[in-house]
């Protein structure tokens, strides 16, 4: 028979020890004798001075009892869980960054987007487990979600509450330019972010970008001189920087007000449209921004300004997936809010997003 050392946890109580098993949470409490003769044992030995071979097999039986000896009667639980496969594999050669823009000043609707990124990586952080082993040493287990493990994390951009929207646009171009050599992943926040993050990167790249938009709505509600930068405004914004060759939209339904300035933008709600669009080959590089509010509401709770008949979630991927094969220079995700959210249900949609983005952006590093 051999003891299970590792499914044991050992702790002082007074001035006994209490054994625990690991999986079925059953205890025993043994004096300090018993103990040593355990440590014994699980060397190999069981000869202990002092010891009959009574004694032995009494330990035994207790240890049998809260299954932590191997026998031919014992039942044969799972095996535990090691540390290696808890850990998740980091790619460390990942050029992708992934950035938090919790900013939400923008909106014109419930407030809470702002909360998004945090909420994000709060879900997926990880869960750790600690707790002392047969030899009263302190053991750490993790599990770490194999999601953050594909991009670089540099946090979120610092929004002050009060200040302009100016100056955090400010800061947010300075921290992409920082970074404009990578491929940029952005979590927001309100959709007027993509405007800060896409005037950056038109700069840098010299090179000329398709706007690719994922939205219920056109977002070209019109500027005026008083009126503030908004979601529902900062495409026009978009389109006067001198970087960006085309605006996409993608699943637009809402009605088409008579002040909308379309412009000449491509406006796509059939899959075979937008697959003979990018499969003639002229376009090389893409800024994908998508609002969670393109899919059907009934399965996507968690966002403000909601128009049915929306994307299935897989039908989105699927659309991503067509692009897999472009220059994805940048992507957000956008207008996600988990004050509206029930039961993460739009947190699942929001990561099987993230996942597809980071999917095709690593195809084209």
């Amino acid at each position: 028979m051999k003891i299970k050392k590792e499914y044991i946890s050992a702790r002082n109580i007074e001035n006994n020890i209490e054994l625990s098993n690991l999986q079925t949470g059953q205890k025993i409490i043994v004096n300090e004798y018993t103990y040593n003769v355990i440590l014994k044992m699980v060397e190999g030995s069981f000869h202990y001075e002092g010891a009959d071979a009574s004694e032995i097999n009494l330990i035994l039986n207790y240890l049998q009892e809260i299954n932590l000896v191997e026998s031919d009667l014992n039942y044969n639980l799972p095996p535990v869980i090691k540390s290696e496969i808890l850990s998740s594999n980091v790619n460390n050669n990942t050029n992708i960054i992934f950035i938090g823009v919790p900013y939400d000043a923008g909106s014109t609707g419930t407030t809470g987007s702002k909360i998004a990124p945090e909420y994000f990586r709060k879900y997926f952080s990880g869960v750790s487990n600690s707790y002392n082993n047969l030899f009263m040493e302190n053991c750490d287990y993790q599990y770490k979600s194999n999601i953050l493990g594909r991009v670089i994390d540099i946090g979120d951009i610092l929004y002050l509450p009060g200040e302009s929207i100016m100056d955090f646009q400010d800061r947010v171009k300075d921290v992409i330019s920082l970074n404009s050599s990578s491929k940029i992943l952005v979590m927001g926040g309100d959709h007027s972010i993509s405007c800060s993050i896409v005037e950056s990167l038109s700069t840098d790249s010299k090179q000329n970008i398709v706007f690719v938009k994922f939205d219920a709505h056109y977002d070209c509600s019109g500027t005026f001189r008083k009126l503030p930068l908004n979601h529902h405004n900062y495409i026009e914004k978009i389109r006067e920087f001198e970087g960006i060759n085309e605006i996409i939209h993608v699943g637009v339904r809402e009605p088409k007000l008579p002040f909308y300035n379309i412009c000449d933008d491509k406006v796509f709600n059939e899959y075979d449209d937008f697959k003979g669009y990018f499969s003639r080959g002229e376009v090389k590089n893409i800024y994908i921004s998508i609002d969670i509010d393109v899919l059907e509401p009934l399965r996507n709770p968690g966002t403000t300004y909601q128009v049915p008949e929306g994307f299935e979630i897989d039908d989105l991927l699927k659309y991503l997936k067509l692009l897999k094969k472009h220059n994805i220079v940048g992507a957000d995700i956008v207008e996600y809010n988990p004050l509206l959210d029930k039961n993460n249900v739009s947190l699942y949609n929001v990561k099987k997003i993230f996942e597809k983005l980071v999917e095709i952006m690593e195809c084209s590093q």
